[in-house]
């Protein structure tokens, strides 16, 4: 009888939990976030609501929650912004956790609808954030800059031609029409 009652208890722990939830757990995952070259700025936002939630320099571990509500996964938008290079912003978004699919269809209906959606154990993040920055192109030297104003073509008397440019006057050739 004894065996028989702990068998039913250990099949209803099973039934009573998510797999997901006891893998991974349902708190904030850590996410790594580094840049080439590093020391760079980073903030993160909640993508759907613009709200700011962490900051940091580059190299940098943030826990980030993998859920925002019952089966709704979280969204984050990460700026990585260092002087003389390029802002770069990168999205991270939740997926669906291999241990959220394949552990519930071997253990129950309750993990899968109820536990690991409520707990946001069912989500998980990018574990790492890398991203590369560009430096900044500096401005073409003033010889490689387009002139600022193009040329006008001007009628000018011959006199005003010797007058303006005396060296030109020894090349002049008269033409009669």
């Amino acid at each position: 009888m004894n065996v028989r009652n702990a068998l039913a208890a250990a099949a209803a722990a099973l039934l009573a939990s998510g797999c997901a939830t006891i893998v991974k757990g349902g708190g904030p995952e850590p996410v790594s976030v580094r840049s080439q070259p590093s020391d760079a700025d980073v903030k993160i936002y909640d993508a759907v609501t613009g709200i700011h939630i962490a900051s940091g320099k580059t190299p940098v571990l943030v826990p980030l929650a993998k859920s925002t509500g019952f089966f709704l996964g979280s969204k984050y938008r990460v700026v990585i912004e260092k002087p003389g290079f390029e802002k770069r912003e990168v999205l991270i978004d939740s997926h669906v956790s291999g241990w959220y699919i394949a552990g519930n269809i071997a253990f129950g209906l309750l993990g899968w609808l109820i536990i690991d959606p409520a707990t946001g154990a069912m989500w998980t993040l990018d574990e790492q954030v890398s991203v590369d920055l560009m430096p900044i192109a500096p401005p073409p030297p003033p010889s490689a800059q387009a002139p600022a104003e193009k040329p006008v073509a001007r009628l000018m008397t011959v006199d005003e031609l010797r007058e303006q440019h005396p060296e030109l006057a020894s090349h002049l050739v008269p033409v009669v029409l």
